[in-house]
Formats: C-alpha cells, structure tokens, sequence
C-alpha cells in the first residue's frame, strides 16, 4: 500500500490495474488508490467507492449508475457527458 498525502492514510494500490470493459458491477472499493486508472466502458452499477483516491481516473463510457462515491478524493477525473447525465439523474438532477 501506499501512503495518499496525508488524504486518508494508507490505501490499497490499486494504480497499475486496467479495468477497461470490465464487469464490476456490485463490487466495494475500500481505501484504494486508484489514481489514473482507467474504467473507460467499465459496467460499475451500484459499485461503491469509499475513502478512494481517483485522482485522475477514467469513466469514459463507464456505466456508473447508481455508483455511490463516498469520501473520496476525486480531482481532474475523466467522465464523459454521456456518463454525466445518466449519473446525474439518478442522483435526482434535472438539466434544462
């Protein structure tokens, strides 16, 4: 594991990992550093990231709905528009 800048402590390193058309749908991420890891046309419905760094990670074409991100740190990570939208309205957003 590996320490986060002081964001958490420490986390499962989980950095090299490509997740690329993976089905995860379902799956926990607890404490993980998944800082620049890609998830581009990942299946992650009702997948759960808690105290996660995703620094940088890529949803690009992710179905992330219902996803629950808790207490993570996410900076400059990648989401299409297509991937905002969808996970916008689930969580009760209206776009006009």
């Amino acid at each position: 594991s590996t320490s986060n800048g002081g964001r958490g402590g420490k986390k499962l390193d989980l950095k090299d990992c490509v997740f690329d058309s993976t089905e995860l749908s379902n799956t926990v991420f607890v404490h993980c550093d998944l800082g620049e890891v890609s998830f581009m046309r990942a299946k992650l419905v009702r997948a759960s990231f808690e105290k996660c760094n995703l620094e940088k990670t890529d949803f690009t074409e992710a179905d992330i709905g219902s996803t629950n991100f808790k207490d993570c740190y996410i900076k400059n990570a990648i989401l299409d528009i297509g991937g905002f939208i969808k996970y916008g309205n689930l969580k009760g957003f209206v776009l006009d």
